[in-house]
Order: C-alpha cells, then sequence, then structure tokens
C-alpha cells in the first residue's frame, strides 16, 4: 500500500534525517528539553519561590563610622513601616509583626494580629498609629494595642496625625479616612477631588498645619483639616511616589519609582527633581533642615545627600535585600526591609 504522493513528499526531509545520526541525536536532545519545560512543575523537587526568594526581617544600620552594617534579622518576615520618637522607635511588618528600638536593642511586641501591618506614625503624646491590611487600625498607647473598626477591608499604606487627637490614614484605591480619637474613635471617608482610584502610598503632616498624600502616577493631594477640604497638588513628575517625609519647618522629600528624588526646601512650594545615582524604586526617604537625606530601596539601594549643594551618592552596603523602611534615632540611621532573593537551588538538591 502507497501513502498518498503528499504524505510521501512531507516525509521525504525526515528520511533524510534519519539517516544522519547527528540530527537523529539534536532531534531527541531538542525533544527532551520541550518535554522538561512542558513537565517542570510535576518533575521539580522545590517550590521555584522557595529557591529563589527568602523573606526576612533585615535590619542594616549606619553608625558614626559612616559605614552600613547587617545586624541580625528580626525574624522570618517582611518589615514595612517605621517611626521614631523621642529615645524610641516602632517597627511593623508582615503577619502582626511589630518591634521597639530603644538604646540600641530591639523588643518584639505583641499586637494581637495577624494582619500584615504597612505603616507606623507616632503621636505628639508618644502613643502610635499602625495600619495594614484588611482595613487594620491599631491604637498604641504603651502596652496596649487597641483595634479601630474602620468602614472598609482596604489595604491601608500610610498615616500621619493631624493635632493630638486626630489623623489621617490613606490607601488603596484612593482612600482617604480621618481618625477622630475623641471623645470615641470614628472614621470618616473623604472624598477625593480625582476620584479614580489611584493608590495613596505614604501621607505626612506639613509645616502649615495641612497633609500631603502621595501616590501612583505621582499623585499629591492636600488636605486641609481647618476646612475639611482635599486639593489636588503638582509635584512634577508622574512616576508612582512610594515614600514621604516632611521636617516640622517643612523641608520635604518625597521618593518613588525609577530613582524618584523630590526635594522641597523650607518655606517654599517648589519641587526640584534631583539626579539619582541609581534608578532602581525606592521606598522610603528622610530628610532634615540642611538637606541631608537618605533614601532606600530595591536590591538594597541606599542613596545619601550629605546636605544642602551637595549631590546623591550610593552607599556601600554589606546586603542586598530589599530596603521599604527607615528611621533616624540619636543620630543611628536604621534601614529594614524584606526579601532576600539568593539562588539556593543547588543546596537545596537532595544529593548536595
Amino acid at each position: 500500500m502507497r501513502l498518498p504522493s503528499y504524505l510521501e513528499s512531507s516525509l521525504e526531509p525526515l528520511a533524510l534525517m534519519v539517516q544522519d545520526r547527528l540530527a537523529v541525536i539534536g532531534g531527541v536532545v531538542l525533544l527532551a528539553i520541550i518535554a522538561m519545560a512542558l513537565f517542570a512543575p510535576l518533575i521539580a523537587t522545590h517550590d521555584p519561590r522557595l529557591i529563589n526568594e527568602i523573606e526576612d526581617g533585615s535590619v542594616l544600620v549606619r553608625g558614626e563610622e559612616a559605614v552600613w552594617r547587617l545586624e541580625p534579622s528580626l525574624g522570618p518576615f517582611a518589615l514595612s513601616g517605621a517611626d521614631s520618637f523621642g529615645d524610641q522607635a516602632l517597627v511593623v511588618g508582615r503577619a502582626g509583626t511589630a518591634f521597639l528600638r530603644r538604646d540600641g536593642r530591639w523588643a518584639e511586641l505583641r499586637t494581637g494580629t495577624t494582619a500584615d501591618l504597612l505603616d507606623t506614625a507616632f503621636g505628639p503624646d508618644g502613643s502610635a498609629l499602625v495600619v495594614g491590611h484588611g482595613g487594620t487600625v491599631l491604637l498604641v498607647d504603651g502596652q496596649r494595642w487597641q483595634p479601630i473598626a474602620t468602614p472598609a477591608p482596604v489595604e491601608l499604606r500610610g498615616v500621619a496625625w493631624i493635632d493630638d487627637t486626630s489623623a489621617l490614614i490613606v490607601g488603596t484605591g484612593e482612600t482617604l479616612w480621618r481618625l477622630d480619637l475623641a471623645p470615641s474613635p470614628v472614621i470618616r471617608e473623604l472624598a477625593s477631588p480625582v476620584g479614580r482610584g489611584f493608590p495613596l502610598n505614604a501621607v505626612a503632616r506639613d509645616a502649615d498645619g495641612t497633609l500631603l498624600a502621595v501616590g501612583d502616577r505621582g499623585l499629591a493631594l492636600r488636605y486641609d483639616p481647618t476646612s475639611d477640604q482635599l486639593a489636588l497638588e503638582r509635584l512634577g513628575t508622574t512616576r508612582e511616589l512610594n515614600g514621604l517625609h516632611i521636617t516640622a519647618a517643612g523641608t520635604a522629600l518625597a521618593v518613588g519609582e525609577r530613582g524618584t528624588l523630590l526635594r522641597r526646601a523650607a518655606g517654599t512650594t517648589r519641587w526640584i527633581a534631583d539626579d539619582a545615582p541609581d534608578t532602581r524604586a525606592l521606598r522610603a526617604g528622610w530628610i532634615d533642615d540642611t538637606g541631608r537625606a537618605l533614601a532606600v530601596g530595591r536590591n538594597g539601594v541606599i542613596l545619601e545627600r550629605a546636605g544642602e549643594g551637595e549631590g546623591w551618592i550610593r552607599a556601600e552596603t554589606e546586603s542586598e535585600r530589599h530596603l521599604r523602611t527607615l528611621f533616624v534615632l540619636q543620630g543611628t540611621m536604621v534601614a529594614l526591609g524584606s526579601d532576600l532573593f539568593v539562588n539556593r537551588l543547588l543546596r537545596a538538591l537532595p544529593f548536595r
């Protein structure tokens, strides 16, 4: 029985390949590679995410010697928010993690929640607010962590105090909540003048008593607690802004994606875009009234500025961990973060 002519013609190249030993070997190897790629999830000995990514409560400290050194980890969970007050600093992170630093020592705190905590801010009296996933809002007064009922389970990314008894909270979906603690905690939703659902990532109190919130696509909203009004403000960028720090005198620093660095001098309204020596995403920043500044971000990037008139430089560190937050306490700079990317495949295989 003869095959149809069109089939015979199509099989002629295959017949030639079969006669060539190298072509046969190459074809077998190619098919084996394709099969391994298709069935890799079934034959893998380990979850690739466990091999390539390790979550870690990373701590890098810069002391008087001007060198960033890696300190012992604070545990297995990422650290996302921090603030300092007096001689102490509060750090919060994933799975309800919280630590207090005082006199160079860390103490783990019981928060009473397993929600991921993203930001914290100390109030004028030393109490603190903590916000996070699922609409989590906690009032911290000494050893007491009081949960506050919220209108919706949104992801809350930033918090700043308005005065002794009220605060502004921001989050995804252009969430803007005003929290009033007296006589009892009440949260009131504020309507954004933009209303497009952009995430708001950070908020800080300005020198004039208003509050500035920043987020996706360079969005900046200013809230005046006296008039209870929100207004759009332009900072001169369309990049996502992740962090914001404003001093009591009004010196400000906003940081964001692709190495975005925006500065504003005290007593002015003009924001200046600085050239960054690294274009990786920046997550948090700090500045003082002399122009000395610090910014941290992905892959362990730490950018420093010595003062007014100086440029930014990249600091040498002992780690490439992703850094998400920072604080400055009594002259000591502390950067904190999360994931350490390491290829552990060879160490993980059972035959090693």
